[in-house]
């Protein structure tokens, strides 16, 4: 019997440890928030935002999904000091290419290009962002194999030659239950190692060590769970040491009124009395 090679497309090297990424910090939003989304049949949603906590900021986000090219884009917010922002994404050039323009910024523009590449057992990205004084290009790259993967990234500022300022590598393991990952920031001088784990469809854990190589060479450990306690609920919390800093997140889904609504808190666990830090409610409406 002759067994067939399995494809593996290696992830973007900006994506290395996303899942265990997304585990501590999505769902923890610790601002009061109102949104409302609306979604077309034409492929147009529109997504409206009031921060309570930013001195009332409004923000609409308006996207376009055409199956045929791609999505349009745009972002834009009553405070003069946020950016605004309007992108062009570009799917269908050639397989597994996707080419993404856009210019955003408050008191300067800022033009940006970011191109994507996969294909079986390699991916690579680069991105070009310049506002016509400063020009800076992130260049990524990955190869793997049968779920393991390396990848590096070099960030360049060609403004006046061409000037490393950053570089990183990492590698990650990932097969349909878990994901490990190792990977550096800050121009080698933090090393990363997370965990990820689904141990069923209900239940996700995750772990990451974060270790200063240089300078006071602190070390950071974050431990964390998401918990879908039924179709219309889900618990997150983690921990970080030594801080003692622990968060929770409860999210929560009404029929009527159809609302979702989210509610994080954070909490030091050494310090007594006991007091809750931070405290952020959010409430969406909607298609969402």
């Amino acid at each position: 019997m002759s067994s067939e090679k399995k494809s593996f497309v290696p992830p973007f090297f900006k994506n290395f440890g996303k899942s265990t990424k997304d585990l501590f910090k999505k769902k923890y939003d610790f601002d009061n928030t109102v949104k409302v989304i609306n979604k077309s049949k034409n492929g147009v949603t529109i997504e409206s935002t009031g921060n309570l906590s930013k001195s009332y900021q409004g923000t609409v986000n308006v996207k376009y999904v055409n199956k045929d090219f791609g999505e349009v884009e745009s972002e834009f917010t009553t405070l003069a000091s946020a950016e605004n922002k309007a992108s062009l994404k570009l799917k269908k050039l050639a397989p597994g290419l996707t080419v993404t323009a856009g210019v955003s910024g408050s008191k300067k523009a800022v033009a940006n290009v970011d191109v994507e590449y996969s294909q079986d057992c390699f991916a690579a990205q680069a991105n070009i962002k310049s506002d016509l004084e400063t020009t800076k290009i992130d260049a990524y790259g990955s190869v793997g194999f049968d779920g393991i993967s390396v990848g590096g990234q070099v960030a360049l500022n060609v403004s006046s030659g061409a000037q490393i300022v950053d570089t990183n590598v990492g590698a990650e393991y990932t097969n349909s239950d878990f994901t490990a990952t190792v990977f550096t920031e800050k121009n080698c001088d933090f090393v990363t190692a997370s965990y990820f784990s689904r141990l069923n469809k209900d239940t996700a854990v995750g772990a990451s060590f974060k270790y200063e190589v240089a300078g006071k060479q602190s070390r950071t450990l974050t431990v964390g769970v998401e918990q879908q306690l039924d179709f219309d609920t889900v618990v997150k919390a983690k921990a970080e040491l030594p801080t003692g800093v622990v968060s929770t997140a409860v999210e929560h889904k009404l029929s009527n009124p159809r609302v979702q609504v989210g509610v994080a808190s954070s909490f030091n666990a050494l310090k007594q009395p006991f007091t809750v830090d931070s405290l952020g409610f959010g409430f969406t409406f909607g298609d969402y």
